[in-house]
């Protein structure tokens, strides 16, 4: 395990990239930008959360976390001034999680929070959902969580579900931003910055994975996920939540099965499906900062945003919804 920053410049399918600096013994990096100290990778060295320069592997600033693992990599935390923070979710004995928001400047923790137990799975997310110029702090372990940057204090929702998710923060109708909540064992959700529920999606499956990812297309913004061992893909409308677009991966190739909508977008009755052999399904990658800036690797062509996957028989897929 360890890190290596390298120039792509040279770089290709065949030719790896030409090493700048190697961190051996550091784990799952993030590249941050630390506002006056600069660019940087932060990464989790032995039980240390250490920021080095991009440039030259130099060291910035180390802090210690205590016994654990990182559960996740550092994500920014924009507290409206200064250098921003760096959070990270911490994993300790007992399956739970302590959120560790670091100041690279005064090499501090401003604030010290308490564990959140888990059952297996913890993801959470950054980003201004409010508009207010701070960014909050989402998560998940059961009900959702919001926790304020300045103060470290959490707000429980316990109506506000989806067994486990990893929350995405952007605006899926054209207008404010809001909170979509992948499903862990249920159903995507929608929620307005107000923690009202918008839309909460009809699935023919029980369980889905954290992996979906916010596309614009020409016909408005969709939300697009695979599904937990099955080979089908869907697009979701980003204001109503109904379904679009499915996609069934098989044996290689793609099955696109259309769904009749009403005009209003409004969710209709599921096609019928043949069993189909599939091929084993990879999406490319998710960002964990959602903002509406990056939700997964993507390529552009012709001006079409695409989402990019890999199939069983090594050809790369670009669907358009």
């Amino acid at each position: 395990m360890g890190l290596l920053v390298g120039d792509a410049r040279l770089a290709s399918w065949i030719v790896p990239p030409l090493p700048r600096w190697i961190a051996p013994n550091s784990n799952a990096p993030a590249a941050i930008s630390l506002g006056a100290l600069g660019e940087s990778i932060v990464g989790v060295e032995g039980q240390s959360l250490v920021a080095r320069r991009t440039a030259d592997g130099g060291e910035i600033g180390k802090l210690d976390m205590g016994p654990g693992i990182p559960a996740s990599t550092p994500i920014p935390i924009n507290t409206g001034s200064g250098i921003p923070l760096v959070g990270i979710d911490w994993r300790i004995a007992g399956v739970q999680a302590v959120q560790h928001a670091v100041d690279f400047g005064t090499l501090t923790e401003p604030w010290s929070a308490q564990p959140l137990p888990f059952g297996g799975f913890f993801g959470s997310s950054v980003g201004d959902l409010d508009q207010d110029g701070i960014d909050e702090w989402y998560s998940m372990n059961g009900p959702l969580n919001r926790r304020n940057v300045l103060t470290g204090a959490i707000t429980t929702f316990p109506t506000i579900s989806t067994g486990y998710s990893l929350p995405m923060i952007s605006s899926f109708n054209g207008g404010a931003r809001q909170l979509l909540l992948q499903a862990g064992a249920n159903s995507p959700k929608l929620v307005a910055a107000d923690m009202s529920l918008v839309w909460a999606a009809e699935t023919p499956e029980p369980m889905y994975v954290t992996a979906g990812t916010r596309t614009q297309c020409a016909s408005g913004t969709r939300f697009v996920s695979p599904a937990l061992n099955s080979p089908v893909l869907r697009a979701y409308h980003g204001g109503t939540g109904a379904i679009v677009s499915i996609r069934v991966f098989a044996s290689g190739k793609t099955t696109r099965l259309r769904q009749q909508l009403s005009p209003d977008g409004a969710p209709a009755r599921f096609p019928q499906q043949r069993k189909l052999r599939w091929g084993r399904l990879i999406v490319a990658g998710c960002a964990r900062r959602f903002d509406g800036r990056l939700a997964v690797w993507r390529r552009r062509v012709h001006a079409r945003p695409e989402v990019v996957f890999r199939l069983r028989r090594a050809r790369r897929r670009s669907l358009s919804w």
